[in-house]
C-alpha cells in the first residue's frame, strides 16, 4: 500500500500547487463547481493519471519490473489492466445487487 513516505516530496508539492491554483481561479470566478463545469475533461484526465501513476507505483514497488525494457512495460500494463477488469467487475456486482433491492417502502412507515 502506498503511504505518504513512499510518495515522492516532488509530487506531493505538485498536486498542492495544483490544488491551490483551482481553488484561487475558482474564487475568481465564483464557485469551485462551475471551474469544475468549465474544465470537467482536465479535471478528469488529471484524476485519470493521478490514479495511474500511484498505482504504478503500488505495482512497481510489489513487482520488480524493469521498466528499461519493453517486457517491464509490457507486465505492468498486464497487471494494471486485470486489476481494471476486476475493479469493473466488482463495480457490476454491486451495481446488480444494488438494482436488485428492494426501494420502495411498503406498509406503514412508522412502524
Amino acid at each position: 500500500m502506498i503511504t505518504l513516505s513512499t510518495i515522492q516530496p516532488w509530487l506531493i508539492i505538485g498536486v498542492i500547487v495544483v490544488l491551490a491554483v483551482i481553488i484561487f481561479r475558482a474564487a475568481h470566478k465564483g464557485s469551485i463547481f462551475s471551474l469544475f463545469k468549465n474544465n470537467f475533461f482536465y479535471f478528469f484526465v488529471f484524476i485519470f493519471l493521478a490514479i495511474f501513476v500511484i498505482s504504478a507505483i503500488n505495482i512497481h514497488s510489489t513487482y520488480s519490473f524493469d521498466f528499461k525494457t519493453l517486457d517491464g512495460w509490457k507486465g505492468l500494463f498486464k497487471i494494471y489492466l486485470s486489476w481494471l477488469a476486476q475493479f469493473v467487475g466488482n463495480l457490476a456486482k454491486v451495481t446488480g445487487y444494488a438494482a436488485q433491492q428492494d426501494w420502495i417502502m411498503k406498509g406503514n412507515s412508522t412502524g
